[in-house]
C-alpha cells in the first residue's frame, strides 16, 4: 500500500507524535534525562529549523509535540530530531537497538476551532494515563515548564498565561475531563493526516467540542 501523502503548511500547527519500538520506554534512562536531551535537540529545532513550537509533552514511551514550521520543513527537521535523539540515547544506554518503532504520526490543525482541543489532549495525556491528577502536576510538559517560570527551549507564548484569573480559567478548563465521545472524536481526527470537521461529523453522532473561552 502506498505511503499517505503528507501536507506541508507553513501557516498551521501540526500535532506530531512518534513511540518507541515495540512501545517499550526509553531504554533505563529516567525521564529526567530523557528530556533532557530533547529539550537539547529542540532548541536546535527553533534556531536551526525555525520551527516555532507550541507545546510538548514527554511520555515513558512516546512523546506529543505541537509545532508549527513557518519554512515547511516538518519532515527535515523530525528526521534531524528523531535520529539526534536515538544516537543520544544509544549512546548513554551502549546500546545499538531501535529506539522509535517507526516514522513520525503528523496531523494538520487547518482549523483554529479545534486547536484548543488539541493542546487539551496533549497536555491531558499523563491525566489520561494515570501518572498525575492535574494537567500542571506532570513534570515533563511544556505546561508545567511554563507555570514554574523557566523554559528549556524557546515556547510560543501563550496569552492565557499573561494575567492570573485568564490562566486559572485555563487549568480549570484544561483540568475539565472530555466525555467519552469528545475523547473518540480527537483520537479519530487526530490519527488522520489533516484534522477536519466534515470527516468527524460524518463519522459522529456527538456535541460540538469544547472550545476554551475567556
Amino acid at each position: 500500500m502506498p505511503r499517505a501523502k503528507h501536507i506541508v503548511s507553513t501557516d498551521f500547527p501540526y500535532h506530531v507524535t512518534a513511540r518507541c519500538h515495540n512501545q517499550n520506554f526509553f531504554f533505563e534512562l529516567e525521564t529526567e534525562r530523557v528530556w533532557q536531551i530533547m529539550s537539547e535537540f529542540l532548541r536546535e529545532l527553533t534556531y536551526d529549523y525555525g520551527f516555532i513550537i507550541h507545546s510538548f509533552v514527554l511520555m515513558g514511551n512516546h512523546f506529543h509535540l505541537l509545532v508549527s514550521t513557518p519554512k515547511g520543513n516538518l519532515s527535515e527537521g523530525m528526521c534531524y530530531f528523531m535520529t539526534a535523539t536515538s544516537k543520544r540515547i544509544n549512546s548513554l544506554t551502549q546500546k545499538k537497538n531501535q529506539v522509535y518503532g517507526s516514522r513520525f504520526h503528523r496531523c494538520l490543525i487547518s482549523d483554529s476551532r479545534y486547536l484548543h482541543n488539541v493542546y487539551k489532549y496533549v497536555y491531558r495525556n499523563p491525566v489520561e494515563a494515570g501518572l498525575c491528577q492535574r494537567v500542571e502536576d506532570y513534570p515533563f510538559s511544556t505546561l508545567f515548564k511554563k507555570l514554574k517560570g523557566f523554559e528549556d527551549f524557546p515556547l510560543y507564548e501563550n496569552d492565557f498565561f499573561y494575567e492570573e484569573s485568564s490562566r486559572n480559567s485555563y487549568l480549570t478548563w484544561l483540568n475539565k475531563e472530555p466525555t467519552e465521545k469528545q475523547k473518540e472524536i480527537i483520537e479519530w481526527g487526530l490519527s488522520r493526516a489533516e484534522f477536519k470537521e466534515k470527516k468527524i461529523l460524518r463519522k459522529w453522532i456527538a456535541p460540538e467540542l469544547e472550545t476554551f473561552k475567556i
